[in-house]
């Protein structure tokens, strides 16, 4: 997709700063107001020191930002608000693993790009810890304390970054691992002035020096005093510390004021850095990894070694001072920006090196207004120059013409001047373009290789930007700094007093309508489905692990779920009950295959079906789907007596199915009209039927040896069915399958029966309708057209719209043989009288209610209840609860929640106070 950047909006600031008649005798005043004094205050620390960034915002969304007074670390994150379904800003946690002191404030954040992010923390003096977000967005772990750092100023930060975790390479033992790349999407175009649109992508080389180990960052620092520090974890997650030292500054005067890095191709990094004699200097690092072999406990390991070394590629000195910028003599930020490819593909550019000086409206009389002086340069290569007597010694002794050794060169590009305070730098799309946030509250997007103002106009035919199709931020308010989302939908200002504000995009078209939205949620996942090439079309002889293992299909079911709900009191909408379930499913079956399927060597065990809370979990979970089956069943059994909907099943009201079951909510019947979601169901019924066998048997077992008690072992490799726990375990399981209405057996029967219709229909009616479109398809082209027509109805139903109209032979068929046939196979008391508030489908507010009150664990499938001493995790997402039980379950349990990284819907977890579900 087309990254979402911000826009620059019209700037409009109130006269907070008074009248001016006093100091020029009449009552205008000036046009813009003087800036606050903690703007000035946080421009002179700008000047001081190049590491002062006291918000920052991770990955999986966390935000961490530094008190106004350096003592502690807020967190904050983006979450839904349960009561109405809006999102909105958490109140801020304080994290007790680190605090500043008043002599030692913290000073700065910095994020790695980890998939668990890595937070680190500096204070004044340099001293620097690393903590960790594993399991939840507001949950913590020290990786790296600062203890053994020493408190010594000379050792102050003046730069930081961390490597970058370059993408899988996939190579395996012993194959060349392939060149990483990046994909970058966009612009999109709209085809032929039609509604139809067309999606560029660029692949941007991504091989650059990382951490050895995949997943793993390592973070790079510079003091003042010029010490280079690189930590990093082993594999065994032992933190280490190289140093290297880049020069000795004689003058205690001389320090780095402002230092940059960024990591280049193979095997170096690059270091920019200014001093306060007002000299830029580039500096090569070369990065070596190595291993060595090791014992330890009597084992033989592997351990991984650093080297770093330091070599000066070029030095200049900063632009002297003007009349026009003489009030701003030092740099405020820095921003070093590494070689890449330009639009063409072909020519590599030079690496890039930027200075920002900035200056408020009320810095004394030489600043009437904001400025910001920007200066860059490329470094590039260039041969040394001869004079023409050495050239031709040179040619005399040698013979012949000879390469002249080149040397790096900074090379000054154009001065930038804009009108407005600068308080923040940073690159986005991989390099391409540079993000300028101003003290006003507005961006810039600017081309990293003309430096020209990026989506300024409105554009509807090619788009790259969600500014160019009318979204935008909120007015403008003054800050101090600004931290971006990942995707730039949000942004999060610091302003005065250290308040923090969220903002986030906006469309102008307010009077949609809840239809319009609807429709714009179709459009949107369709778009995506095509843009990413996610598969939506299962035939029914495809492994159905496949289909569990699709893991971009969750994240796009998740803008199902997450639009179409309104809060716990509130029914979702047709689309998000459907997407919810279709999540649910998916995450229930790739719970119960970890269960049967992984190796479990711990405490003498061979498998998670060993521990008897794992046969515990597979109860509550299978007792869940057993439910949801029921509830297909039975919602399909009321639509067959439905003489509304039963009417509709003709030719001439056909289109009239759709809209009403999205009338009545129910979505059943699309869950086995759609085949992504009927593949699910199949896969769950495999799963299910597995577990049944392997209760039978364990009931055989316990039969035949009634007198075993718990905690004996048997006989023949029996041990695991006596240990403590695990009869009782299995009764349970046993008494889950007896009591079902249904049987999983013949639910899987009419689930293959309606995949076999499925596929004759699509042979009836798809090369029909290709035909008909083009005239000239034969062969091969043809096939494609009907696989292409195939996977757009299927999209289309992944998204619960309207059935396929090729379909109803299929649902004639369906409802007057098939299910008649099914209903003689299940308890229909039961079907009548069981409830299924547990599975929070329903519509009816009554049931939503029951559900708000008792809560549903994602995990478990079990009701929980609050109690004042059991913690819970919600989904900043979908707000779902799932108990957080620490360290306190058996280990096959712990193994599992730990697979639980992610709710279902693919949001992250939120660790909610102890004895709260509704904080």
């Amino acid at each position: 997709m087309a990254i979402m950047l911000n826009n620059d909006m019209p700037m409009s600031l109130d006269n907070t700063g008074g009248d001016m008649a006093d100091l020029f005798g009449d009552a205008t005043g000036l046009p813009l107001p003087p800036a606050s004094k903690q703007l000035e205050s946080r421009l002179d620390w700008l000047r001081c020191r190049g590491c002062c960034k006291t918000i920052a915002w991770s990955k999986i969304g966390t935000i961490a930002s530094i008190t106004p007074n350096g003592q502690e670390i807020e967190i904050r994150y983006l979450h839904t608000r349960p009561d109405n379904g809006e999102w909105d800003l958490s109140d801020p946690i304080v994290s007790p693993l680190l605090r500043g002191s008043p002599e030692n404030p913290l000073v700065h954040l910095e994020w790695a790009e980890t998939n668990n992010p890595e937070l680190a923390v500096f204070d004044n003096t340099g001293r620097v810890a690393i903590i960790v977000f594993a399991h939840t967005v507001n949950q913590s772990w020290l990786t790296r304390s600062w203890n053994d750092d020493a408190v010594d100023a000379a050792q102050a930060i003046a730069g930081s970054y961390w490597l970058p975790v370059n993408p899988s390479t996939g190579g395996g033992a012993g194959e060349k691992a392939r060149q990483s790349f990046n994909v970058s999407y966009g612009p999109a175009t709209k085809a032929g002035g039609g509604k139809d649109w067309s999606y560029e992508s660029s692949f941007i080389q991504a091989d650059t020096v990382s951490h050895p180990q995949g997943g793993r960052s390592a973070l790079l620092t510079v003091t003042t005093g010029g010490m280079v520090k690189m930590f990093w974890m082993q594999g065994s997650n032992q933190p280490e510390e190289t140093r290297l030292e880049l020069e000795s500054f004689g003058n205690s005067d001389e320090i780095i004021t402002h230092a940059a890095f960024a990591a280049e191709k193979k095997e170096y990094v690059e270091l920019a850095y200014i001093t306060t004699s007002r000299q830029l200097k580039l500096v090569k690092i070369d990065v070596q990894w190595g291993t060595q072999q090791v014992q330890s406990g009597g084992h033989q390991g592997t351990r991984h070694t650093l080297k770093l070394s330091a070599k000066n590629w070029a030095m200049t000195q900063l632009p002297s001072e003007t009349v026009e910028d003489i009030s701003m003599p030092h740099v405020t930020q820095m921003l070093l920006m590494p070689s890449i490819l330009d639009d063409s593909g072909k020519d590599m550019l030079p690496p890039l090196i930027i200075s920002i000086r900035a200056r408020s409206s009320g810095n004394g009389s030489f600043a009437p207004t904001n400025q910001s002086v920007i200066n860059r340069w490329e470094a590039v290569e260039k041969p040394h120059a001869l004079c023409s007597g050495l050239d031709k010694m040179r040619l005399q002794r040698n013979g012949a013409a000879s390469e002249v050794a080149a040397s790096m060169q900074l090379q000054p590009l154009e001065q930038i001047v804009l009108d407005k305070c600068v308080v923040g730098v940073q690159s986005a799309q991989f390099g391409k373009v540079i993000v300028l946030a101003f003290s006003d509250g507005s961006s810039q997007y600017r081309d990293r290789f003309t430096f020209a103002e990026l989506y300024a106009e409105r554009s509807l035919e090619t788009v790259q930007h969600l500014r160019q199709v009318g979204w935008t931020f909120p007015d403008d308010c003054h800050c101090q700094q600004i931290a971006f989302s990942p995707s730039h939908f949000s942004m999060i200002q610091l302003g005065d007093n250290g308040k923090v504000h969220w903002s986030k995009l906006t469309c102008g078209q307010d009077n949609l309508g809840s239809s319009m939205k609807d429709r714009m949620i179709a459009d949107w996942f369709q778009e995506l489905t095509r843009i990413l090439s996610v598969q939506t079309d299962y035939v029914p002889d495809q492994p159905g692990d496949a289909l569990l293992k699709n893991a971009q299909l969750a994240p796009i079911l998740s803008i199902g779920v997450s639009l179409g709900y309104h809060g716990d009191l509130r029914p979702r909408s047709f689309q998000s009950k459907f997407a919810m379930l279709c999540c649910t499913i998916r995450n229930v079956a790739f719970n119960i295959t970890i269960t049967t399927n992984a190796p479990f060597p711990v405490a003498s065990r061979k498998s998670l079906l060993d521990d008897h809370e794992i046969i515990d979990f597979l109860a509550s979970t299978i007792k869940w789907s057993l439910d949801l089956l029921s509830w297909i069943s039975s919602s399909l059994f009321e639509l067959m007596h439905d003489a509304e909907f039963m009417a509709r099943l003709t030719p001439e009201r056909s289109s009239e199915m759709g809209p009403y079951l999205e009338k009545q909510g129910e979505v059943a019947l699309q869950l086995l009209m759609c085949s992504t979601s009927r593949a699910f169901l199949a896969s769950l019924c495999r799963k299910i039927a597995y577990m049944g066998n392997t209760t039978n048997k364990a009931m055989e077992y316990y039969q035949l040896h009634p007198h075993v008690q718990s905690g004996q072992n048997g006989q023949g490799g029996q041990a695991s069915k006596d240990t403590p726990g695990m009869r009782s375990a299995f009764v349970k399981l046993h008494k889950v399958f007896a009591q079902s209405p249904i049987k999983v057996g013949d639910f899987e029967k009419l689930n293959q029966l309606i995949s076999q219709g499925i596929a004759q229909a699509y042979d009836a009616f798809l090369p029909k309708m290709a035909r008909s479109q083009s005239q000239a398809l034969k062969g091969k082209e043809e096939d494609e057209a009907i696989k292409a027509l195939r996977a757009m109805f299927e999209t289309q139903m992944l998204t619960a719209t309207v059935p396929v109209p090729g379909f109803l032979p299929l649902l004639r068929k369906l409802f007057h043989v098939d299910l008649p046939a099914y209903r003689k196979t299940t308890d229909m008391a039961r079907l009548f009288f069981d409830g299924y508030s547990i599975l929070t489908v329903q519509g009816d507010e009554s049931a939503v209610k029951g559900v708000r009150l008792s809560h549903i664990d994602a995990f478990s499938k079990q009701v929980t209840r609050m109690d004042a001493k059991k913690q819970w995790r919600r989904c900043v997402r979908c707000t779902s609860i799932m108990e957080d039980h620490g360290n306190t379950r058996s280990p096959g349990l712990t193994f599992m929640a730990a697979q639980m990284r992610r709710c279902p819907c693919s949001g992250s977890w939120a660790l909610l106070p102890a004895g709260k579900v509704d904080a």
